[in-house]
């Protein structure tokens, strides 16, 4: 590790005199190479700060264009977030970046498609060790929006896109079909999967 850090900041040194030869050069004075280094002070003194996930931190894949969040169905949306927090979780434990372990891209695609078998993820291009970790999430997306009772609350977040629900009557819900048919998709489910 001391040698690659070493390796890595060798030429560092020369590269600064190169450069502040140049900017001399260029300007004839001081003044150009004390606006480098004032530019090179700035960006030194941003303090990084860490992006913080929560529970609704899937939804600015949406925004990025994966979609309408009306176009995505409730267990969609809850598959995208539990594959979300899983892949953040990991990426931090590994110290890689979200998109090596799951480039955004095909985390859409699978929230969006919900594979039923891991074979099915694996011909999506997930890597191996991860089908069984996120086969399990798609699952547990599943399951919970199909136990989970119907509430007042809209299935979809409308506060980003400007309209509110404020029927208290279901069957002016545009989401009052999906209760209907989840009893008939858990049966389904149930017959042809256990």
């Amino acid at each position: 590790m001391l040698k690659y850090a070493q390796k890595d900041t060798h030429y560092l040194l020369y590269i600064y005199d190169m450069m502040k030869l140049d900017l001399l050069e260029k300007a004839g004075d001081a003044k150009l190479m004390r606006k480098v280094i004032g530019n090179s002070r700035d960006i030194c003194l941003l303090k990084y700060e860490k992006l913080i996930i929560d529970d609704t931190s899937h939804r600015k894949l949406l925004r990025k264009g994966a979609g309408k969040i009306e176009d995505w169905e409730p267990q969609e949306l809850e598959a995208l977030r539990l594959i979300y927090m899983w892949r953040d979780k990991l990426a931090r434990q590994m110290d890689e970046s979200c998109g090596y372990v799951l480039p955004n891209k095909l985390l859409v695609q699978i929230a969006k498609t919900m594979p039923q078998t891991e074979q099915d993820l694996r011909l999506q291009g997930v890597r191996q060790q991860y089908v069984q970790t996120i086969h399990q999430l798609i699952v547990e997306a599943g399951n919970k929006v199909f136990k989970s009772e119907p509430s007042s609350e809209p299935l979809h977040d409308s506060s980003n896109l400007g309209t509110t629900n404020d029927s208290k009557d279901p069957s002016t819900n545009k989401n009052f079909e999906i209760y209907l048919i989840i009893p008939i998709l858990v049966a389904f489910a149930i017959y042809f999967f256990f």
